[in-house]
């Protein structure tokens, strides 16, 4: 009995595929989801952050991938001032119709511990 007990144990545990940090716990030890709950928790990976930025329409044709780009992580708070680079990985094709502007992702170097995820940061892109 205690040996089945243990199978079904190993056979619920949740192992993520890399390291990173809890962030949000949607059901808790104990419970049992409904099938239709397919999310367990929220995992952000600290080592491998980005950054989604909204840039107007007409520099549509300039940013391309691979190209760098300059970030300042700031705050009221001057002890979270940061700054850091990083390099455009993938322009969306999707143009918003009501805003006129596209999204670019942007990987980031993390330099410095100061910058977490869900922060906003200032990026520059060198466009103007």
């Amino acid at each position: 009995m205690v040996t089945a007990a243990g199978a079904v144990y190993d056979n619920t545990m949740i192992r993520a595929p890399f390291d990173g940090v809890v962030t949000r716990v949607y059901v808790r030890p104990g419970a049992m989801p409904k099938v239709a709950d397919t999310t367990l928790l929220d995992i952000v990976a600290l080592d491998a952050l980005f950054v989604e930025v909204a840039v107007p329409l007409q520099y549509l044709k300039r940013v391309k991938a691979g190209m760098p780009a300059r970030l300042t992580v700031d705050d009221d708070n001057s002890s979270i001032h940061a700054e850091t680079t990083g390099q455009v990985r993938l322009v969306y094709s999707e143009v918003d119709p009501t805003t006129r502007m596209f999204r670019v992702k942007i990987d980031i170097e993390r330099k410095d511990s100061k910058i977490q995820p869900g922060m906003f940061a200032k990026v520059n892109l060198g466009l103007n």
